[in-house]
């Protein structure tokens, strides 16, 4: 049977529609019994299939079964690093590969990659984020993972006192990027709640699941005479009175804020608990002081960090517990704008959102969370 369309209807008198149409069926037939081919085929893949006139695939291109499966495993690896990849860096390791290659003209070797590219559906296209470093050693990790369950199980640390911290920012409006809208709309503009305004929560969780008072740093002047200092303790404002509170000029996490959080909530923890305590924070400048590691050590606590570049995998809170909170806050504006959309939302209101959502952080959420970075100990 010829393997064009049209010389295939025309040999058997029928019409070339009718063929498409069981090339359809077929098709449909193949992906019903393999759904795993299904998902892999996208629309388009489908409308490709039906369009071409030939049954046949077409040549495979000039370069080896290897070289294919090497390139392509090459392409993966990079990517996996979140690397870039052109066709030129394809093209060099071809080139690496067989140097006798480097003999032909570049241009020549390059239009074999690009299409042995084009083959693979391995197309440019344009970066929509810039990531954090996400690539990480092993080794590493299990090596600090090693070290935290040793030192718990030497010093008979139970789940109560061994404790993550970690400091996150709410922004007090939705910064969305994106919108339904009707298809075909020359302009996309959206309201805000029109501040620019922001804090920083200090979280701490134990790994039997209980959560330490959140510390909330709103933007203003320190001192005790301060306005919005003498805010907080007016319960008629509507603070929640099992949040603790302080300001900042830049509503940021600096030593002073430090201090008072190891005064404010983690001395009053280690004395209800009257153990001593372990505590796990990142590399962060203000950690790493002299005088916050003191403080803290002072209060009976043995201190550890987490290695720089690996929060996103052993760092407790970043691995599991700071975007289901950060979820339920994005909820309680959500509200609050549909409630008020005339208001911008005020300190207090803030802190309501801040206490709800970490009240909504489960237990299980933070044990599953322990067990999945440290494991059994």
């Amino acid at each position: 049977m010829p393997n064009n369309l049209k010389p295939t209807a025309r040999k058997y008198n029928i019409e070339p529609y009718l063929i498409r149409r069981w090339k359809k069926l077929i098709i449909e037939r193949e992906a019903a019994a393999n759904p795993e081919e299904l998902e892999e085929m996208t629309r388009e893949d489908m409308r490709k299939s039906l369009r071409k006139k030939a049954d046949h695939s077409g040549s495979l291109g000039t370069l080896a079964l290897a070289d294919r499966v090497h390139l392509m495993d090459h392409f993966a690896s990079l990517r996996r690093g979140g690397n870039i990849v052109t066709v030129v860096m394809m093209t060099l390791e071809l080139i690496r590969l067989h140097p006798a290659l480097a003999d032909l003209h570049f241009n020549v070797v390059k239009m074999r990659v690009h299409r042995f590219c084009l083959r693979n559906k391995l197309v440019p296209r344009r970066t929509t984020h810039t990531a954090q470093n996400h690539v990480y050693n092993d080794d590493v990790i299990a090596a600090w993972k090693s070290y935290v369950c040793r030192e718990i199980l030497i010093n008979r640390y139970s789940p109560a006192v061994v404790v993550s911290m970690d400091e996150t920012n709410v922004d007090f409006d939705i910064m969305a990027k994106s919108t339904l809208s009707v298809r075909g709309a020359r302009s996309i503009n959206v309201r805000s709640m029109g501040s620019s305004e922001r804090c920083t929560v200090i979280l701490a969780v134990t790994a039997s699941g209980e959560k330490l008072k959140p510390f909330l740093i709103f933007k203003g002047v320190p001192g005790a005479r301060s306005r919005i200092a003498q805010e907080f303790q007016n319960p008629a404002l509507g603070y929640p009175q099992d949040l603790v509170y302080t300001v900042q000029p830049k509503a940021w996490n600096d030593s002073d804020t430090m201090m008072q959080w190891i005064n404010l909530v983690w001395r009053p923890f280690c004395v209800e608990k009257g153990l001593p305590t372990y505590l796990i924070w990142d590399e962060f400048s203000v950690h790493l002081m002299r005088q916050t590691v003191h403080a803290v050590q002072e209060s009976g606590t043995q201190v550890d960090f987490v290695p720089g570049g690996y929060t996103g995998a052993v760092q407790i809170l970043d691995k599991g517990i700071n975007k289901p909170f950060k979820d339920y806050i994005k909820r309680e504006q959500i509200q609050f704008m549909i409630d008020n959309p005339q208001l911008k939302p005020r300190r207090h209101q803030v802190a309501n959102w801040i206490a709800t959502s970490w009240q909504r952080v489960s237990v299980e959420t933070i044990t599953n969370t322990w067990r999945s970075v440290l494991g059994e100990w």
